[in-house]
């Protein structure tokens, strides 16, 4: 394939131990399948798509940490009876964030287009300079972090579909003196935490805490590169009131996000940077137990619509559902995604399937969002 060049410089490899990736310039992993019995229209106009959509991916352990001899990439491509085409892809953490990775595919596009533009756009593998690994630091404090974040569990998934008209609404509704032009993304995601504490069936009555992740590319002076390879993201935890209104919600979600300003990045560079890192942690770790914790991150604003291999920009871009897996960490979790539909989102919402049943009877969320709509509904 024409892409092939990129794969092997910048995805290529495979994960030794839980800090090292042996690049060993092998290329990726790779697979060509086909699907005989349905056309890739037909599969997209399914009651519910999300449930198989796993099986387009190369391999079917979702949602479990890489082990030692892994792949850094993976990639299926998927060829339906109609000639339609699916990529699909499942990159390391340890490597990519969602920004490196739709950087990645963008200039794989690219490449495969033969692109004069492509050939100036190289990966960028100097993070480890601004933000040093800290070797002081005990492995085992930032695997609670993770746990702190998102607890293991049986989850269900379901997409609420946002139209632009619905998003308008749900923007005059948020809007306030403090926060006088809410986004999309924080509207959308104040009604999904509004919704999820109408009907959370917890007897512990936890506070809830929104756990966002936040790009540091676009808050550093001067921005980082798009094409920056690592985790270049930072979670930061919005303690949501009591007051249930959209209003209060998105004000919190803002001024919480805001926080990771340019001078914050600045403080968190070199190595006394990790030792400032830990300390914060250390603080939401201890008042973890007494929280409800919700991890949302988006996706939105990445231009994945604008993918274009040489066949044309894709009819979808999704994340994959948790069915069929036993257990993931993407419990009580949300993903929000750009809709095909300009200005539009998706919201992949994870999360225990009596809860999630409880949430899609809500009469206020349903005002404005329709669930597991068709993709080929919308948009095109």
């Amino acid at each position: 394939m024409a892409a092939a060049p990129l794969l092997g410089d910048s995805a290529a490899g495979k994960i030794k131990d839980d800090h090292l990736i042996d690049c060993n310039d092998k290329g990726s992993y790779y697979v060509n399948a086909r699907v005989n019995n349905i056309s890739l229209s037909d599969y997209l106009n399914q009651s519910d798509p999300t449930s198989t959509l796993y099986k387009l991916l190369p391999k079917d352990v979702l949602f479990q940490e890489a082990s030692p001899g892994s792949y850094v990439s993976m990639i299926q491509e998927t060829r339906f009876r109609c000639g339609g085409i699916a990529i699909g892809v499942q990159f390391s953490h340890m490597a990519m964030d969602g920004v490196a990775v739709a950087s990645f595919l963008k200039t794989w596009a690219k490449v495969a287009n033969n692109s004069v533009e492509a050939a100036h756009v190289l990966p960028y593998f100097d993070a480890v300079s601004v933000f040093p690994h800290y070797d002081e630091f005990p492995r085992e404090a930032m695997l609670s972090s993770n746990k702190l974040s998102m607890r293991l569990g049986k989850v269900v998934t379901k997409r609420f579909m946002f139209e632009p008209s619905s998003l308008e609404l749900l923007k005059a509704k948020a809007t306030s003196s403090s926060v006088e032009n809410p986004t999309r993304v924080e509207v959308v995601s104040a009604l999904l935490c509004k919704s999820m504490k109408g009907i959370r069936v917890s007897e512990e009555n936890k506070p809830m805490a929104l756990i966002v992740s936040v790009n540091l590319r676009t808050r550093a002076n001067p921005p980082f590169p798009e094409c920056s390879m690592g985790n270049i993201v930072w979670p930061t935890t919005a303690i949501l009131p009591n007051e249930n209104e959209m209003k209060s919600l998105v004000e919190s979600i803002r001024g919480t996000i805001r926080k990771i300003d340019s001078e914050y990045v600045k403080n968190i560079q070199g190595r006394g940077g990790f030792v400032k890192l830990s300390n914060q942690m250390s603080k939401e770790l201890g008042n973890g137990k007494s929280l409800e914790h919700v991890a949302c991150t988006s996706w939105c604003n990445f231009g994945l619509y604008d993918v274009d291999f040489g066949w044309g920009k894709p009819l979808w871009v999704s994340c994959v559902g948790a069915e069929g897996n036993s257990k993931t960490p993407y419990f009580n979790s949300i993903v929000l995604m750009d809709a095909k539909m300009e200005k539009g989102i998706e919201a992949w919402v994870y999360m225990d399937e009596d809860e999630l049943s409880l949430m899609e009877k809500d009469e206020d969320l349903l005002a404005y969002a329709s669930i597991n709509a068709s993709p080929l509904k919308h948009g095109l």
